[in-house]
């Protein structure tokens, strides 16, 4: 695989399993609401916070909703589990000199937690969370905001991410793209869609990136 200076990643669905648990917090929490939203449309919201507006919640509904969200999945998702060779794949990176950065439509709160949990912080050059930016994947801004810290040209990185808002936020970007796509993915994912923002390679594996 070609070797790039500086390597992005995304974190839910791609170095942490917490997909499985952002569908089924949220679809208690649209349930409580009054809507029954299906798995396919949360997971097609997933990073998109105005998800709840979109399906119909209004005023104080919506406003609850938003504050409920990221404090119900603050501890659910703290403790999940990485991936397989996600902590290795990252520490190889590192030692190997390239730099790191974590782009995330997460909230600062949730990721400062989880990556002292799995003990990542260091590993880390820069971390964007939804705090940082006004625009969230697709639009580029956290990719860019990464590089420009970093100080690395869009030639020069490449994004690893799970969905289709990190493959667009990675074209539209102009960086190369790497999609991981385990075949737990599946339910969560159409590949064929995926594969229209031409990602750069395909993964199923973290430790093929190296």
């Amino acid at each position: 695989m070609k070797q790039y200076k500086a390597y992005l990643f995304d974190w839910d669905g791609t170095l942490a399993q917490t997909l499985e648990v952002w569908l089924r917090v949220e679809r208690d929490l649209y349930r409580k609401y009054g809507l029954e939203i299906t798995d396919k449309q949360i997971a097609e919201s997933f990073g998109d916070w105005s998800a709840a507006e979109k399906f119909g919640l209004t005023g104080d509904d919506l406003r609850n909703f938003n504050k409920e969200l990221p404090a119900t999945a603050h501890e659910a998702v703290k403790v999940v589990p990485l991936y397989d060779h996600a902590s290795q794949t990252l520490k190889n990176l590192k030692q190997s000199g390239k730099k790191l950065a974590l782009v995330t439509s997460s909230v600062r709160e949730t990721i400062d937690a989880v990556l002292s949990h799995h003990e990542l912080v260091e590993l880390f050059d820069i971390v964007v969370t939804a705090n940082e930016v006004t625009s969230h994947k697709p639009d580029p801004e956290c990719i860019l905001h990464a590089l420009k810290e970093l100080r690395v040209e869009v030639q020069e990185a490449v994004m690893v991410g799970n969905s289709d808002k990190d493959m667009q936020a990675a074209q539209n970007a102009k960086v190369d793209s790497v999609l991981f796509y385990p075949k737990s993915h599946e339910t969560f994912h159409d590949k064929a869609k995926l594969m229209r923002f031409n990602p750069t390679r395909v993964i199923d594996q973290l430790d093929q990136l190296i």
